[in-house]
């Protein structure tokens, strides 16, 4: 089992899973700017696909985080007339479905982890 070392190197959907795109001056578009969760492979074979950044190259100093995080304030901005209930209902809708999609990440990771003992 060998770890993937992607910071600085080109994009590639079949090794990585981009989670964020991000402007930088120093790396060119679809260069990995930074590696948030390791990456294994196997003798040619991809164990776990290297989570990482990516980036936009050169351009806004505004990340996509900032970007999407105005897109949600202006969507609550716009919505003023959303009752106290109404709120709490979607808060708890979303804590459900956090929930959930972090049971789901659980449960991946573990079956990885399985596959991983095997060899």
């Amino acid at each position: 089992v060998s770890p993937m070392r992607v910071v600085g190197q080109q994009f590639d959907p079949n090794l990585h899973e981009a989670v964020l795109r991000e402007p930088s001056e120093e790396y060119e578009e679809d260069f990995i700017i930074e590696e948030l969760q390791r990456g294994y492979h196997l003798e040619g074979k991809v164990l776990r696909h290297a989570l990482v950044k990516v980036s936009m190259g050169p351009g806004k100093e505004n990340s996509q985080e900032e970007v999407e995080m105005d897109k949600v304030e202006g969507d609550i901005t716009s919505e003023e007339n959303i009752s106290e209930d109404e709120i709490r209902r979607q808060e708890s809708e979303i804590q459900t479905l956090t929930d959930k999609n972090i049971e789901s990440l659980n449960k991946m990771q573990e079956v990885k982890e399985g596959e991983l003992k095997e060899f």
